[in-house]
C-alpha cells in the first residue's frame, strides 16, 4: 500500500492542466506519452547503476561513497568517465597528460 500513498502524493502535486494531460494520455492514446517518460527515467536510473571504471573495468557500486567522475572534452562534446578509486583516476589522468604531450611534441 505504500506505493499507492506515494502515487497519490504525486497526483496531489500536479496542477489541473497536467492532470488533464495525463488523463487524456491514459484514456485516449493508451498512455503512450507516459510510457515514453517512464521508460526514459528507468533507463536513466539503470545507466547510473551500471557504471564501470574506465581504467580497470570493475563494476562500480552506485551506493558506495568513494567513486569518482571526471568530465572532460570540448564544450559542445563533453565526455564523462567513472572510476572506482582515486588511483584509477590518477592513472587515467596520467595517461591523458602523456597523450597530450605527444600531440604537442613537434614531428620531425
Amino acid at each position: 500500500m505504500k506505493m499507492n500513498k506515494r502515487f497519490r502524493e504525486l497526483i496531489d502535486e500536479l496542477d489541473h492542466k497536467d492532470l488533464t494531460k495525463l488523463y487524456r494520455d491514459l484514456c485516449m492514446t493508451g498512455g503512450g506519452y507516459m510510457k515514453q517518460i517512464l521508460a526514459e527515467k528507468i533507463k536513466e536510473i539503470e545507466e547510473q547503476e551500471k557504471r564501470i571504471c574506465s581504467t580497470c573495468g570493475n563494476n562500480i557500486n552506485p551506493y558506495y561513497v568513494n567513486d569518482y567522475v571526471l568530465m572532460f572534452g570540448p564544450r559542445d562534446f563533453k565526455k564523462r568517465v567513472y572510476f572506482c578509486a582515486m588511483d584509477c583516476m590518477e592513472y587515467f589522468i596520467f595517461q591523458l597528460k602523456t597523450m597530450k604531450k605527444k600531440e604537442l611534441t613537434p614531428k620531425r
